[in-house]
């Protein structure tokens, strides 16, 4: 249990850095020019614990994998944070917001809150890097891609598993 929590402690630090780089990095400070590697930090770390949560739910179920029961924990961490920044956000550019432009953000709003915004905007040919201003939804094709990461992993780590156990 002390290994557990000392590793959960690090874990912690190094979310807090990822986020910090990529705060720095949208702030173009030239010391954290490369600071958007935050998010592939940030990443390898969302890997490697819900890795960690499969694999102890493989070997407490009978080896197997309770996709359902993951997906709700999921959706109950993500959705009501998500769904209330992101309405307020689109409310608030109803309320302020150059409104020829409306119908192209709900339309990303909407991609952004059923988890493909990062599918809309590389469809629609929007560089994230070059085009940070054009959209308060454009961030949110990080969470995007770690939706679909939450959606297929558990499906294909199960797969390899079962390839392992034969």
């Amino acid at each position: 249990m002390i290994s557990k929590n000392r590793i959960e402690k690090h874990i912690q630090v190094l979310r807090c850095i990822s986020v910090f780089l990529v705060f720095f990095y949208h702030l173009n400070i030239e010391f954290f020019s490369n600071g958007y590697l935050g998010v592939d930090i940030f990443f390898l770390i969302s890997g490697y614990v819900i890795t960690m949560k499969l694999y102890e739910d493989y070997t407490l179920n009978n080896k197997k994998i309770n996709f359902l029961k993951f997906w709700k924990k999921r959706i109950q961490r993500i959705y009501p944070v998500l769904i209330f920044s992101f309405s307020i956000t689109f409310i608030f550019f109803l309320c302020f917001g150059q409104l020829h432009l409306l119908i192209g953000l709900f339309k990303q709003y909407i991609s952004s809150i059923l988890g493909f915004s990062n599918l809309y905007f590389l469809y629609h040919k929007v560089d994230y890097f070059n085009d940070l201003s054009s959209s308060p939804f454009l961030h949110a094709w990080s969470l995007a891609v770690e939706e679909q990461f939450y959606l297929l992993y558990p499906i294909i780590l199960s797969f390899l598993l079962y390839l392992v156990s034969k």
